[in-house]
Protein backbone atom coordinates (compact mmCIF):
# COMPACT_ATOMS: atom_id res chain seq x y z
CA UNK A 1 0.00 0.00 0.00
CA UNK A 2 1.33 2.87 -1.42
CA UNK A 3 1.09 6.64 -0.29
CA UNK A 4 3.10 8.88 -2.81
CA UNK A 5 6.55 7.24 -2.84
CA UNK A 6 6.36 5.70 0.80
CA UNK A 7 4.85 2.10 1.63
CA UNK A 8 2.43 2.44 4.55
CA UNK A 9 0.80 -1.01 4.45
CA UNK A 10 0.36 -4.10 2.94
CA UNK A 11 -2.40 -6.34 1.85
CA UNK A 12 -2.42 -9.89 2.79
CA UNK A 13 -5.33 -12.19 1.74
CA UNK A 14 -5.56 -15.65 3.32
CA UNK A 15 -8.16 -18.50 4.46
CA UNK A 16 -7.68 -20.98 7.49
CA UNK A 17 -9.18 -23.83 5.83
CA UNK A 18 -8.47 -23.71 2.00
CA UNK A 19 -5.93 -22.52 -0.60
CA UNK A 20 -7.10 -19.00 -2.30
CA UNK A 21 -7.36 -18.70 -5.85
CA UNK A 22 -7.64 -15.41 -6.53
CA UNK A 23 -9.96 -14.39 -9.72
CA UNK A 24 -8.33 -12.12 -12.05
CA UNK A 25 -11.56 -10.07 -11.90
CA UNK A 26 -10.10 -9.69 -8.07
CA UNK A 27 -6.60 -8.92 -8.73
CA UNK A 28 -7.40 -5.96 -11.18
CA UNK A 29 -9.26 -4.30 -8.05
CA UNK A 30 -6.82 -4.57 -5.88
CA UNK A 31 -4.60 -1.18 -6.64
CA UNK A 32 -8.07 0.65 -6.11
CA UNK A 33 -8.55 -1.65 -2.55
CA UNK A 34 -4.72 -0.63 -1.82
CA UNK A 35 -5.44 3.12 -2.91
CA UNK A 36 -8.60 3.21 -0.74
CA UNK A 37 -6.82 1.98 1.94
CA UNK A 38 -3.64 4.46 2.12
CA UNK A 39 -6.38 6.74 2.52
CA UNK A 40 -7.59 5.70 5.85
CA UNK A 41 -3.94 5.04 7.19
CA UNK A 42 -3.03 8.68 6.39
CA UNK A 43 -6.50 9.43 8.29
CA UNK A 44 -5.63 7.99 11.61
CA UNK A 45 -1.73 9.06 11.33
CA UNK A 46 -2.76 12.35 10.79
CA UNK A 47 -5.71 12.53 13.41
CA UNK A 48 -3.16 11.09 16.04
CA UNK A 49 -0.56 13.64 15.76
CA UNK A 50 -3.03 16.76 15.17
CA UNK A 51 -4.86 14.99 18.43
CA UNK A 52 -1.40 14.98 20.02
CA UNK A 53 -0.47 18.81 19.48
CA UNK A 54 -3.99 19.75 20.74
CA UNK A 55 -2.99 17.25 23.84
CA UNK A 56 0.45 19.33 24.27
CA UNK A 57 -1.17 22.74 23.85
CA UNK A 58 -3.69 22.24 26.38
CA UNK A 59 -1.85 20.74 28.69
CA UNK A 60 0.12 24.49 28.89
CA UNK A 61 -0.34 26.70 31.76
CA UNK A 62 -3.44 28.75 30.59
CA UNK A 63 -2.55 32.62 29.52
CA UNK A 64 -5.93 33.38 31.93
CA UNK A 65 -8.14 31.58 33.78
CA UNK A 66 -10.52 29.67 32.50
CA UNK A 67 -14.25 30.48 32.26
CA UNK A 68 -16.81 30.34 29.18
CA UNK A 69 -15.12 31.50 27.02
CA UNK A 70 -12.54 28.82 27.58
CA UNK A 71 -15.28 26.20 27.15
CA UNK A 72 -16.77 27.62 24.29
CA UNK A 73 -13.23 27.32 22.82
CA UNK A 74 -12.70 24.08 23.37
CA UNK A 75 -16.33 23.10 22.16
CA UNK A 76 -16.05 24.70 19.23
CA UNK A 77 -12.50 23.30 18.37
CA UNK A 78 -14.87 19.80 18.39
CA UNK A 79 -17.44 21.35 16.06
CA UNK A 80 -14.51 22.79 13.57
CA UNK A 81 -12.91 18.90 13.65
CA UNK A 82 -16.42 17.71 12.67
CA UNK A 83 -17.14 20.40 10.01
CA UNK A 84 -13.61 20.43 8.21
CA UNK A 85 -12.49 16.82 9.19
CA UNK A 86 -9.14 17.74 10.94
CA UNK A 87 -7.78 14.10 9.79
CA UNK A 88 -8.10 15.53 6.12
CA UNK A 89 -6.20 13.71 3.37
CA UNK A 90 -5.90 17.02 1.80
CA UNK A 91 -2.75 18.84 1.68
CA UNK A 92 -4.11 21.74 1.01
CA UNK A 93 -7.00 21.60 4.08
CA UNK A 94 -3.78 20.61 6.25
CA UNK A 95 -1.75 23.51 5.52
CA UNK A 96 -4.81 26.07 5.60
CA UNK A 97 -5.47 23.97 9.60
CA UNK A 98 -1.49 24.59 10.57
CA UNK A 99 -1.93 28.61 9.39
CA UNK A 100 -5.10 28.70 11.63
CA UNK A 101 -3.01 27.50 14.65
CA UNK A 102 -0.07 29.48 14.05
CA UNK A 103 -1.67 32.61 13.92
CA UNK A 104 -3.72 31.68 17.25
CA UNK A 105 -1.87 34.53 18.94
CA UNK A 106 -2.04 36.99 16.91
CA UNK A 107 -4.28 39.90 16.20
CA UNK A 108 -3.24 40.23 12.02
CA UNK A 109 -6.34 41.03 9.67
CA UNK A 110 -7.77 37.84 7.94
CA UNK A 111 -9.22 37.75 4.54
CA UNK A 112 -10.36 34.33 3.68
CA UNK A 113 -11.38 33.30 -0.27
CA UNK A 114 -13.94 30.31 -0.90
CA UNK A 115 -17.08 29.70 -2.52
CA UNK A 116 -20.43 29.57 -1.09
CA UNK A 117 -20.96 26.79 1.22
CA UNK A 118 -17.25 26.00 2.12
CA UNK A 119 -17.62 27.09 5.78
CA UNK A 120 -16.09 30.56 5.69
CA UNK A 121 -17.93 32.08 8.58
CA UNK A 122 -17.37 28.75 10.85
CA UNK A 123 -13.56 29.44 10.25
CA UNK A 124 -13.83 33.70 10.63
CA UNK A 125 -15.29 32.02 14.70
CA UNK A 126 -13.18 29.49 15.24
CA UNK A 127 -9.21 31.81 14.55
CA UNK A 128 -11.60 34.33 16.65
CA UNK A 129 -11.75 31.82 19.71
CA UNK A 130 -8.52 30.52 19.41
CA UNK A 131 -7.41 34.43 20.06
CA UNK A 132 -7.14 36.45 22.42
CA UNK A 133 -10.01 38.25 21.82
CA UNK A 134 -12.01 35.13 22.32
CA UNK A 135 -13.93 36.44 25.48
CA UNK A 136 -15.15 39.38 22.85
CA UNK A 137 -17.73 39.86 21.22
CA UNK A 138 -17.61 38.14 17.50
CA UNK A 139 -20.04 40.45 14.92
CA UNK A 140 -20.94 39.35 11.46
CA UNK A 141 -22.38 41.44 8.23
CA UNK A 142 -23.48 39.88 5.53
CA UNK A 143 -22.63 42.60 2.99
CA UNK A 144 -24.60 41.48 0.49
CA UNK A 145 -27.66 41.09 2.51
CA UNK A 146 -28.43 44.70 3.49
CA UNK A 147 -29.79 47.40 1.29
CA UNK A 148 -27.45 50.23 0.30
CA UNK A 149 -29.56 53.05 1.78
CA UNK A 150 -29.37 51.06 5.43
CA UNK A 151 -25.80 49.39 5.80
CA UNK A 152 -24.21 52.82 6.75
CA UNK A 153 -26.63 53.21 10.02
CA UNK A 154 -26.41 49.52 10.68
CA UNK A 155 -22.56 50.03 10.44
CA UNK A 156 -21.98 53.21 12.28
CA UNK A 157 -24.96 53.13 14.45
CA UNK A 158 -27.36 56.25 14.46
CA UNK A 159 -28.93 59.11 16.93
CA UNK A 160 -32.13 59.44 17.95
CA UNK A 161 -33.67 61.40 14.86
CA UNK A 162 -31.18 60.95 12.76
CA UNK A 163 -33.34 60.24 9.87
CA UNK A 164 -37.12 59.29 9.31
CA UNK A 165 -37.65 56.63 10.95
CA UNK A 166 -35.18 56.66 13.73
CA UNK A 167 -37.22 56.89 16.67
CA UNK A 168 -34.45 55.77 18.89
CA UNK A 169 -30.95 55.80 19.67
CA UNK A 170 -28.90 52.74 17.74
CA UNK A 171 -25.30 51.20 18.33
CA UNK A 172 -23.73 50.65 15.28
CA UNK A 173 -22.00 46.77 14.36
CA UNK A 174 -18.89 48.38 14.58
CA UNK A 175 -19.53 49.59 17.90
CA UNK A 176 -21.09 46.12 18.96
CA UNK A 177 -17.37 44.15 18.05
CA UNK A 178 -15.47 46.42 20.42
CA UNK A 179 -12.90 44.17 21.94
CA UNK A 180 -13.66 41.67 19.83
CA UNK A 181 -13.91 40.56 16.13
CA UNK A 182 -15.92 41.77 13.11
CA UNK A 183 -16.71 39.70 10.63
CA UNK A 184 -17.51 41.01 6.94
CA UNK A 185 -18.79 38.29 4.63
CA UNK A 186 -18.79 38.84 0.95
CA UNK A 187 -17.38 42.40 1.33
CA UNK A 188 -16.98 42.34 -2.92
CA UNK A 189 -20.75 43.41 -2.30
CA UNK A 190 -19.98 46.27 -0.40
CA UNK A 191 -20.05 49.26 -2.09
CA UNK A 192 -16.98 52.27 -3.18
CA UNK A 193 -18.57 54.97 -0.49
CA UNK A 194 -19.03 52.12 2.05
CA UNK A 195 -15.61 51.12 1.44
CA UNK A 196 -14.13 54.84 2.45
CA UNK A 197 -15.91 55.18 5.45
CA UNK A 198 -14.70 51.47 6.49
CA UNK A 199 -11.38 52.54 5.77
CA UNK A 200 -11.70 55.28 8.09
CA UNK A 201 -12.35 53.33 11.29
CA UNK A 202 -9.64 50.93 10.13
CA UNK A 203 -7.78 53.46 10.20
CA UNK A 204 -7.99 55.29 13.14
CA UNK A 205 -10.25 53.48 15.11
CA UNK A 206 -12.75 56.04 15.58
CA UNK A 207 -16.52 55.55 14.74
CA UNK A 208 -18.98 58.74 14.55
CA UNK A 209 -23.20 57.36 14.70
CA UNK A 210 -25.35 59.51 12.28
CA UNK A 211 -27.01 62.53 13.76
CA UNK A 212 -24.41 62.03 16.40
CA UNK A 213 -21.75 64.65 17.70
CA UNK A 214 -20.31 62.12 19.38
CA UNK A 215 -17.02 59.94 18.53
CA UNK A 216 -16.67 56.76 19.46
CA UNK A 217 -13.32 54.40 20.08
CA UNK A 218 -13.49 51.16 19.03
CA UNK A 219 -11.33 48.17 19.26
CA UNK A 220 -11.68 45.86 16.61
CA UNK A 221 -9.73 43.13 14.30
CA UNK A 222 -11.32 42.36 11.42
CA UNK A 223 -12.24 39.19 9.29
CA UNK A 224 -12.89 39.74 5.85
CA UNK A 225 -14.44 36.78 3.56
CA UNK A 226 -14.74 37.06 -0.45
CA UNK A 227 -16.01 34.60 -3.03
CA UNK A 228 -14.67 36.99 -6.16
CA UNK A 229 -11.37 38.01 -6.81
CA UNK A 230 -10.92 41.49 -4.77
CA UNK A 231 -6.66 41.76 -6.57
CA UNK A 232 -9.30 41.69 -10.03
CA UNK A 233 -11.83 43.85 -8.57
CA UNK A 234 -9.08 46.69 -7.72
CA UNK A 235 -7.93 46.61 -11.10
CA UNK A 236 -11.50 46.62 -12.51
CA UNK A 237 -12.00 50.23 -10.27
CA UNK A 238 -14.82 48.05 -8.34
CA UNK A 239 -12.63 47.72 -4.84
CA UNK A 240 -10.65 49.88 -3.26
CA UNK A 241 -6.78 48.98 -3.59
CA UNK A 242 -6.23 50.64 0.24
CA UNK A 243 -8.72 48.76 1.78
CA UNK A 244 -7.59 45.36 0.19
CA UNK A 245 -4.18 46.14 1.65
CA UNK A 246 -5.85 47.04 4.82
CA UNK A 247 -7.84 44.18 5.44
CA UNK A 248 -5.32 41.35 4.11
CA UNK A 249 -2.89 40.92 6.48
CA UNK A 250 -3.21 36.87 5.92
CA UNK A 251 -5.08 35.46 3.07
CA UNK A 252 -6.41 31.96 3.10
CA UNK A 253 -7.78 29.85 0.95
CA UNK A 254 -10.73 27.67 1.24
CA UNK A 255 -11.10 24.12 -1.03
CA UNK A 256 -13.98 23.55 -2.54
CA UNK A 257 -15.70 20.04 -1.54
CA UNK A 258 -14.87 18.60 -5.07
CA UNK A 259 -11.24 19.59 -4.56
CA UNK A 260 -10.94 17.60 -1.56
CA UNK A 261 -12.88 14.10 -3.08
CA UNK A 262 -10.40 12.04 -0.91
CA UNK A 263 -12.18 13.65 1.88
CA UNK A 264 -15.72 12.75 1.04
CA UNK A 265 -16.79 9.30 2.72
CA UNK A 266 -14.90 10.17 5.90
CA UNK A 267 -16.61 13.86 5.91
CA UNK A 268 -20.23 12.70 4.67
CA UNK A 269 -19.98 10.09 8.11
CA UNK A 270 -19.15 12.81 10.51
CA UNK A 271 -22.09 14.94 9.35
CA UNK A 272 -24.75 11.74 9.33
CA UNK A 273 -24.01 11.43 12.90
CA UNK A 274 -24.01 14.77 13.57
CA UNK A 275 -27.89 14.68 12.40
CA UNK A 276 -28.91 10.64 13.53
CA UNK A 277 -30.46 10.31 16.71
CA UNK A 278 -28.48 7.72 17.81
CA UNK A 279 -25.28 9.29 16.90
CA UNK A 280 -24.49 6.38 14.20
CA UNK A 281 -22.25 6.07 11.41
CA UNK A 282 -23.82 5.45 8.10
CA UNK A 283 -23.61 2.63 6.14
CA UNK A 284 -22.72 3.06 2.78
CA UNK A 285 -23.57 0.67 0.13
CA UNK A 286 -21.93 -0.45 -2.84
CA UNK A 287 -21.17 2.19 -5.35
CA UNK A 288 -22.27 5.31 -2.65
CA UNK A 289 -18.97 6.37 -1.69
CA UNK A 290 -18.08 6.49 -5.57
CA UNK A 291 -20.81 8.77 -6.09
CA UNK A 292 -20.39 10.73 -3.33
CA UNK A 293 -16.43 11.11 -4.57
CA UNK A 294 -17.60 11.84 -8.42
CA UNK A 295 -20.50 14.71 -7.76
CA UNK A 296 -19.53 18.14 -8.13
CA UNK A 297 -20.73 19.69 -4.98
CA UNK A 298 -22.14 23.27 -6.45
CA UNK A 299 -23.41 23.77 -2.69
CA UNK A 300 -20.23 22.57 -1.02
CA UNK A 301 -19.75 21.45 2.65
CA UNK A 302 -23.42 22.47 3.11
CA UNK A 303 -25.00 20.54 0.65
CA UNK A 304 -23.34 17.61 1.33
CA UNK A 305 -25.02 18.21 5.36
CA UNK A 306 -28.42 18.75 4.06
CA UNK A 307 -28.29 15.31 2.39
CA UNK A 308 -26.71 13.61 5.34
CA UNK A 309 -29.56 15.55 7.32
CA UNK A 310 -32.20 14.40 4.32
CA UNK A 311 -30.82 10.68 5.17
CA UNK A 312 -30.40 11.01 8.86
CA UNK A 313 -34.04 12.16 9.26
CA UNK A 314 -35.72 9.96 7.49
CA UNK A 315 -34.30 7.36 9.17
CA UNK A 316 -32.02 5.67 6.65
CA UNK A 317 -29.40 4.08 8.24
CA UNK A 318 -27.85 2.20 5.30
CA UNK A 319 -27.78 3.94 2.39
CA UNK A 320 -28.25 2.67 -1.00
CA UNK A 321 -28.21 4.61 -4.37
CA UNK A 322 -31.70 4.39 -4.53
CA UNK A 323 -31.45 6.42 -1.12
CA UNK A 324 -29.34 9.01 -2.51
CA UNK A 325 -31.63 12.21 -4.10
CA UNK A 326 -31.85 12.00 -8.13
CA UNK A 327 -29.22 15.01 -8.56
CA UNK A 328 -26.45 13.53 -6.79
CA UNK A 329 -26.91 10.59 -9.08
CA UNK A 330 -27.70 12.57 -12.35
CA UNK A 331 -25.22 15.42 -12.08
CA UNK A 332 -21.98 13.55 -11.24
CA UNK A 333 -18.67 14.84 -13.05
CA UNK A 334 -16.36 12.30 -15.15
CA UNK A 335 -16.67 8.78 -14.78
CA UNK A 336 -15.05 7.28 -11.41
CA UNK A 337 -15.02 3.36 -13.05
CA UNK A 338 -14.07 1.21 -10.08
CA UNK A 339 -11.86 -2.10 -10.50
CA UNK A 340 -10.36 -0.56 -14.08
CA UNK A 341 -7.34 -2.57 -15.33
CA UNK A 342 -4.85 -2.04 -12.86
CA UNK A 343 -6.10 1.31 -12.29
CA UNK A 344 -6.22 2.99 -8.69
CA UNK A 345 -8.89 5.53 -7.59
CA UNK A 346 -6.54 8.13 -7.56
CA UNK A 347 -5.40 7.73 -11.19
CA UNK A 348 -8.65 7.39 -12.31
CA UNK A 349 -9.55 10.84 -10.73
CA UNK A 350 -6.10 12.63 -11.91
CA UNK A 351 -6.60 11.55 -15.23
CA UNK A 352 -10.15 12.99 -14.90
CA UNK A 353 -8.81 16.29 -13.88
CA UNK A 354 -6.40 16.91 -16.39
CA UNK A 355 -8.79 16.28 -19.69
CA UNK A 356 -10.98 18.48 -17.75
CA UNK A 357 -8.33 21.66 -17.10
CA UNK A 358 -6.92 20.72 -20.45
CA UNK A 359 -10.29 21.17 -22.28
CA UNK A 360 -11.30 23.96 -20.34
CA UNK A 361 -7.92 26.16 -21.62
CA UNK A 362 -8.36 24.60 -24.96
CA UNK A 363 -12.11 25.79 -25.15
CA UNK A 364 -10.94 29.48 -23.55
CA UNK A 365 -8.13 30.07 -26.06
CA UNK A 366 -5.92 29.28 -22.77
CA UNK A 367 -7.56 31.93 -20.67
CA UNK A 368 -6.80 30.84 -17.27
CA UNK A 369 -9.77 33.32 -15.57
CA UNK A 370 -12.15 31.94 -17.86
CA UNK A 371 -10.75 28.29 -17.63
CA UNK A 372 -11.14 28.34 -13.93
CA UNK A 373 -14.76 29.84 -14.02
CA UNK A 374 -16.01 27.08 -16.38
CA UNK A 375 -14.67 24.76 -14.14
CA UNK A 376 -15.78 26.57 -11.20
CA UNK A 377 -12.56 26.99 -9.30
CA UNK A 378 -10.68 29.58 -8.44
CA UNK A 379 -7.48 30.83 -10.72
CA UNK A 380 -5.07 29.54 -7.68
CA UNK A 381 -6.82 26.60 -7.89
CA UNK A 382 -6.41 26.33 -11.45
CA UNK A 383 -2.55 26.95 -11.31
CA UNK A 384 -1.95 24.74 -8.67
CA UNK A 385 -3.54 22.03 -10.91
CA UNK A 386 -0.92 23.30 -14.12
CA UNK A 387 2.11 22.28 -11.47
CA UNK A 388 0.98 19.43 -10.36
CA UNK A 389 0.11 17.77 -14.23
CA UNK A 390 2.94 19.65 -15.78
CA UNK A 391 0.89 21.61 -17.96
CA UNK A 392 2.75 24.52 -19.66
CA UNK A 393 1.43 26.21 -23.37
CA UNK A 394 3.38 29.53 -23.90
CA UNK A 395 0.65 30.49 -26.35
CA UNK A 396 -1.93 29.43 -23.81
CA UNK A 397 -0.21 31.74 -21.33
CA UNK A 398 0.34 34.83 -23.27
CA UNK A 399 -3.15 34.68 -24.74
CA UNK A 400 -4.58 34.22 -21.43
CA UNK A 401 -2.38 37.29 -20.42
CA UNK A 402 -3.78 39.72 -23.30
CA UNK A 403 -7.41 38.37 -22.15
CA UNK A 404 -7.04 39.22 -18.61
CA UNK A 405 -5.59 42.77 -19.99
CA UNK A 406 -8.53 42.92 -22.63
CA UNK A 407 -11.16 42.71 -19.66
CA UNK A 408 -10.08 44.59 -17.22
CA UNK A 409 -9.20 47.73 -19.65
CA UNK A 410 -12.82 46.96 -20.87
CA UNK A 411 -14.59 46.65 -17.11
CA UNK A 412 -14.60 50.39 -16.74
CA UNK A 413 -15.78 51.58 -19.76
CA UNK A 414 -18.76 49.33 -20.00
CA UNK A 415 -19.57 50.47 -16.21
CA UNK A 416 -19.05 54.41 -17.64
CA UNK A 417 -21.13 53.40 -20.68
CA UNK A 418 -24.11 52.42 -18.41
CA UNK A 419 -23.75 55.48 -16.34
CA UNK A 420 -24.03 57.74 -19.35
Amino acid sequence: VFSGEEIVGGIYLDHRFVILDVPAAAKDRLPAWAALCAVAIRFREQEASLRGSRATAVSAPPAREPGPAAESRTEFARELDDFFGLASANPDMLDLFDTIRGVSGSNIPVLIYGESGTGKTILAQAIHLASSRAAGPFVTLSCGAIPETLIESELLGHAKGAFTGAESEREGLLSQADGGTFFLDNIEDMSIDMQTRLLRVLEDGKVRPLGSKRTLLVDIRVISAARADLERLVRKGTFRQDLYYRIKGLQLDVSALRERWEDIPALAGLLFSRHDELKRAPQFAEGVVELLARYHWPGNVRELENEMRRLATLGIHEISIDDVSPELVGRGGPGLAVGGARASLERIVNEAEREAVEAALKRFGGNKSRAAQWLSITRKALYRRLRKYGIHSSRAESAAAAADRNEDEQGPAEEAGRGG
